[in-house]
């Protein structure tokens, strides 16, 4: 397992630093300043599966272990059609494969993103309680 995968804080800590555990540096602004507006379209993309509770639970059941749909949807309580919908966002936004009839993280990264995102959420309870945006939950 990645150094500091079990500690949240230690993640954190790194990723501020800039260890980001990918191969060369973070993505810089261009010359001009602007930023690369695709590559932030494609990171909001990536990151709107978060916004679906459902998918977060799916991500944390996923997490450590590959599972079988009818594990998930024993485990969300939800129609299969719906757990079977929400896999797919999923799937498609990269951040699970599927073996057959089963799921599991397509990148043990992700692992670590889900906890980091869940101590940054526990962090800020405070805010997201006030917080009147969180009412309405964006589409995947």
């Amino acid at each position: 397992m990645a150094r500091g995968a079990r500690n949240p804080w230690a993640l954190f800590q790194r990723l501020r630093r800039g260890d980001h555990g990918m191969s060369g540096p973070m993505p810089e602004e261009n010359v001009a300043g602007q930023e690369d507006w695709e590559r932030v379209r494609q990171m909001a993309r990536f990151f709107r599966a978060l916004g679906d509770p459902e998918c977060i639970r799916l991500l944390e059941f996923l997490a450590d272990k590959e599972r079988t749909t009818a594990e998930c949807v024993a485990h969300t309580q939800l129609p299969r059609a719906e757990v079977c919908g929400h896999l797919s966002i999923l799937k498609e936004r990269g951040w699970i494969e599927s073996r057959r009839r089963s799921y599991r993280l397509a990148d043990t990264r992700a692992r670590e993103l889900v906890l980091l995102a869940r101590v940054l959420a526990e962090n800020n309870v405070g805010a997201l309680v006030q917080c009147s945006h969180l009412e309405k939950s964006p589409p995947c």
